[in-house]
């Protein structure tokens, strides 16, 4: 296809001559002057202007050839690929296609390391029976919890008598409560009547599941002046069918009465012995504890806390050492 030249083509304009205006008329003739030199008289003033006519436009002029194709000229030295326009808008959502059927399950995958979570609350705790061989008689006032012996006739023969107590320390007895119910009293028995400011210190302390003593849970704090005969200590504690051991002390060596370690069940368990020691390997041994923490008697002290206590503060109570009898009701 031919390409058109972009200039116009050239118009060429006829000349065109300019029309004089008319002569004016001739003047009369004037005197004969005097004869002078002969001439031409001055020329008469010039006439009006005529107007301008512009001729008719020419015949426009004929294009002429297209010229051949320039050679292409050098690739110029562009620059770097410009940046990346934006984004045009998403379209939108085409309609949910149907529910494929369900795959296989796949492989349980490996175990994970997610930290454990949290301890649930503690739940309630229960009433069951936790099947100790005493209990308090419902119709008589006088039957108290103790740790469990053997059945004998009477306090009068060998099995009863009176043992001493360690100053400063806290013996503990341990005592198995089968029912949860609201105990009210302690009681021991005195041996004789003691100087005024002589006194016991009668409690309740708690323990774990391999029977270490806790948190004293009752303290009836210094009770002096000691006379002949039962002392007791009232209080209102709810107790949960599980071991506690019921805890004295004094701030003075005092007589309190005592049964034979012979009939004694042995509710802390036997202990073991190298055979080295002893021919016998197992022995009758674990009845109750005696710490060295109690405090000083200057005032009262308060039953501590035994959370902490160790093997090096505390010593087992043999069969030989007559355990104490302490009660709860």
């Amino acid at each position: 296809m031919p390409v058109t030249a972009n200039q116009p083509a050239l118009i060429y304009q006829r000349y065109f001559s300019a029309l004089i205006g008319p002569t004016g008329p001739l003047g009369g003739t004037g005197p004969v002057g005097v004869a002078g030199a002969t001439g031409i008289g001055p020329t008469g003033p010039k006439g009006y202007r005529g107007y301008y006519n512009t001729g008719p436009t020419g015949p426009s002029g004929v294009t002429g050839f297209t010229g051949p194709l320039g050679w292409t000229g050098p690739q110029g030295f562009g620059s770097e690929t410009g940046p990346q326009g934006d984004g045009g808008d998403w379209g939108i959502d085409g309609p949910t296609g149907d529910t494929g059927s369900i795959g296989p399950t796949g492989h349980l995958g490996p175990g994970g390391n997610a930290p454990t979570g949290i301890t649930g609350v503690s739940g309630s705790t229960g009433t069951g029976d936790y099947g100790g061989t005493d209990a308090p008689f419902f119709y008589d006032s006088e039957v108290f919890l103790t740790t469990p012996t053997l059945g004998v006739a009477n306090q009068t023969g060998s099995p009863w008598g009176f043992g001493s107590t360690n100053l400063f320390h806290i013996t503990l007895v341990p005592v198995f409560v089968p029912f949860a119910r609201t105990f009210t009293e302690i009681a021991v028995e005195v041996a004789q009547t003691y100087y005024p400011t002589i006194g016991i210190q009668l409690g309740i302390y708690d323990c774990g599941a391999d029977m270490h003593p806790t948190l004293p849970l009752f303290d009836s704090g210094l009770i002096a002046p000691l006379g002949k005969g039962r002392m007791t200590a009232a209080f209102s504690l709810a107790l949960q069918a599980k071991p506690y051991y019921l805890a004295i002390s004094a701030n003075q060596a005092v007589s309190i009465r005592t049964f034979s370690a012979a009939y004694v069940v042995p509710t802390l368990g036997m202990k073991r012995y190298s055979p080295i020691w002893s021919s016998n390997d197992w022995m009758f041994e674990t009845v109750a504890l005696d710490t060295t923490a109690g405090g000083s008697w200057g005032s009262p002290s308060p039953f501590p806390d035994l959370s902490a206590l160790t093997i090096g503060d505390r010593q087992q109570i043999a069969p030989s050492n007559f355990p104490l009898i302490l009660g709860i009701r």
